[in-house]
């Protein structure tokens, strides 16, 4: 596989998206690293690395899949990981609970995220359902696991 330019490497994480099964999946899996060293710096550099890395994913998914969410298109899910973990404790199920619950809201998409998959169109539509997908999973997280469960974290 030839990747033909930097767009197509971006969307695809480097060529990541073109795994023959779950590439949704392995576009989040490939990317945790990254989160997890990002978790390592202040919370202004996490979140100003975020907004950069959504801006060249909405233009790397425009660029490349020409408006369409093509199923090779992972960067979306990579944006999504950012916001999911977004001043989450490094805690091993945390992080576990945070991969699963992003890919239930990614895959199975209930109201607003379904609404905004099929609604916005071209490369910020591609990445905004992700990102709503990951604001989900990060409030739940925050506002339910670390608030009433942290027993669980144990």
């Amino acid at each position: 596989m030839k990747l033909k330019f930097w767009p197509e490497s971006v969307a695809t994480l480097c060529g990541v998206g073109y795994a023959k099964k779950a590439p949704g999946t392995f576009g989040t899996l490939v990317f945790i690293p990254v989160v997890l060293l990002l978790s390592l710096t202040p919370p202004y550099f996490y979140m100003a690395f975020t907004i950069v890395f959504i801006v060249l994913s909405v233009y790397a998914s425009e660029a490349f899949g020409k408006g369409k969410d093509l199923k090779v298109i992972v960067v979306d899910e990579a944006a999504g990981l950012l916001i999911s973990m977004f001043l989450v404790p490094l805690n091993f199920r945390l992080w576990i609970l945070g991969f699963l619950l992003f890919r239930f809201f990614d895959i199975l998409k209930p109201f607003p995220i379904s609404y905004l998959d099929k609604n916005v169109k071209g490369g910020f539509g591609v990445v905004l359902d992700d990102l709503v997908a990951g604001l989900f999973t990060n409030a739940l997280i925050h506002f339910v696991f670390l608030k009433y469960f942290s027993a669980f974290l144990n």
